[in-house]
């Protein structure tokens, strides 16, 4: 054979060869396929054109290693092929044997026609792949991967030539074993690797956002905190409840927050780990954990890339860096922030109170305190329609409920948009008996019982309220009144089932009486509109 390969030419091809051992073994036959489609996504980044040419990858069921593998194991056999995948399940000793009568071979002649420029081996086996070796070492074509055993035979038995920081996988992820391999081949090829160009930091996630997408975590907090502070018998059973109650007050939420905002700007294993370890120092701030977030994900891409790609640090000590000292570092850095950011929590609270409740202080203005309670209850109904929900209210309720209690404008929520809309929808419903109505019966019946058992689902009124002046106009009345008689022990919460909200009250009585007056107030003016309106289009 002639070594021949051509280095200048801006065009290369790879393939990628290997099996789940090792520290692969965590890479299951489901995301096989993901993890190919990274390191082609990282090889994209380097200057010219750049492609996986091949890819043949044997893995065995539930991402077992292949460190104890017997030959009558199940595999599975992932080829890829200029944009053709299939795969293979068979016994590990035919697959081993197809891999080596065909496939190998086919690597080899495409070495030889300079088809080939470099090789990616991640744990794999060499003596199945015994041509495609010896001729990358004839040819010099570059080889990188990890697999310390097994890189260290290629080296030794075939004369391989192995760039970069080729060598053990564990403590791994997928992004980093790519973005290793691409730097090593780079740097063989002699060509720039940019690997900022398809760089996940371009996700925009904003705070609101993913205080939305933490929901379920307020939620779970919320009614765990609220049945062991109210039922003694649980508190008898839960072992050390108040370190439990401290736990979930002031560490679950940031925490959860810092792990979300992590995750929505850098999806990586990596950025997870970090973000909890930098989320624990944001004691009673979720405002800190997604500071915290925000930092870690910031933070870990840019010294990846500094590790990587000018520290020649290995992919396993890289990615213990990027989790542990990014995480710590940040965890330092908001020690002195955190209690800041608290306390801006705390007088937001103290805001939101000051402008909804009658004030013990000076009872003369209970007049206009219950006024401007009936004035936001109307806007909370109207802001629904035009965003100001996800954009503005359940921001602000989250905030409130960082602590793991109920919000007083998670008690607004429940009143003007679920109980308002299940009103809505039972009125036209009840009306549909008498007249007909354009409105179908089975989105009322959905509406009402979603709004009633899950709390949610308050569009389902929309398009009686845009259709009747009167329903509309009912909707800001119920909303206005009902929040009238609101007071500091009427928090509570909506996506719950209607009784759950009113048992996070600590007025139940006054709760359900502002319950009573949303529901009742918004199903007369569903009934009522739906009656004129049928009556006016005939």
């Amino acid at each position: 054979m002639v070594k021949n390969v051509d280095n200048n030419k801006q065009s290369k091809s790879v393939v990628l060869i290997g099996s789940s051992g090792g520290g692969m073994a965590t890479l299951g036959d489901s995301s096989t396929w993901g993890f190919v489609e990274t390191i082609s996504r990282e090889l994209s980044n380097i200057g010219g054109e750049i492609h996986l040419r091949e890819v043949i990858f044997v893995s065995l069921p539930n991402g077992k290693g292949m460190d104890y593998a017997r030959d009558s194991d199940e595999a599975s056999l992932f080829h890829f092929s200029e944009g053709t995948q299939t795969v293979t399940t068979a016994t590990l000793k035919e697959i081993n044997e197809k891999i080596t009568t065909s496939l190998d071979e086919s690597i080899a002649n495409d070495m030889e026609l300079n088809k080939v420029h470099g090789v990616i081996a991640v744990s794999c086996k060499p003596s199945i792949f015994q041509q495609t070796l010896e001729a990358a070492g004839q040819l010099n074509i570059p080889v990188t991967g990890t697999g310390g055993t097994s890189l260290s035979i290629m080296s030794a038995k075939y004369g391989v030539q192995l760039w970069g920081n080729a060598g053990g996988s564990v403590g791994t992820t997928p992004l980093t074993k790519a973005i290793s391999f691409s730097q090593a081949l780079a740097k063989a090829w002699g060509l720039p690797y940019r690997p900022w160009l398809g760089s996940t930091s371009k996700n925009t996630a904003s705070w609101r956002s993913v205080l939305n997408a933490c929901i379920p975590a307020f939620w779970a907090v919320v009614l765990c905190k609220r049945i062991i502070t109210t039922q003694a018998n649980v508190r008898e059973w839960v072992p050390r409840h108040d370190w439990v109650l401290h736990m979930l007050q002031s560490h679950a939420l940031p925490m959860t927050c810092a792990v979300v905002m992590a995750h929505s700007r850098r999806p990586y294993p990596g950025v997870l780990l970090g973000a909890v370890l930098a989320g624990m120092t944001c004691e009673k701030t979720v405002l800190g954990g997604l500071l915290a977030g925000w930092l870690v994900a910031f933070l870990e891409e840019k010294f990846l890339y500094l590790a990587i790609l000018y520290g020649n640090i290995t992919a396993t000590m890289t990615n213990l860096l990027t989790t542990g000292l990014v995480g710590m570092t940040v965890a330092i850095l908001l020690l002195p922030i955190a209690p800041h950011l608290a306390t801006l929590s705390s007088y937001i609270r103290d805001a939101i109170t000051m402008c909804v409740l009658e004030t013990e202080v000076n009872p003369s203005m209970e007049t206009y305190q219950i006024l401007g309670r009936c004035t936001l209850g109307a806007i909370f109904c109207y802001g629904s329609k035009f965003g100001w929900y996800h954009s503005l209210f359940l921001p602000l309720i989250l905030i409130e409920m960082e602590l793991g209690d109920p919000a007083l404008l998670g008690a607004m929520d429940q009143l003007t948009l679920v109980l308002v809309s299940a009103g809505i929808c039972s009125g036209t419903l009840f009306a549909s008996f008498f007249v007909e109505t354009q409105i179908d019966p089975s989105l009322l019946q959905r509406g009402l019982l979603i709004n009633l058992i899950c709390g949610d689902f308050i569009e389902a009124c929309y398009p009686m309220m845009e259709k009747s002046t009167i329903i509309r106009f009912g909707g800001y009345i119920a909303s206005s009144i009902s929040t009238g008689f609101l007071s500091s022990a009427c928090k509570s919460s909506a996506y719950l089932p209607f009784p759950t909200a009113i048992w996070l009250a600590d007025d139940v009585q006054v709760m359900t009486l502002a319950s009573s007056m949303a529901f009742g107030i918004s199903f007369l003016f569903g009934w009522l509109g739906s009656l004129i309106e049928s009556r006016s289009s005939r």
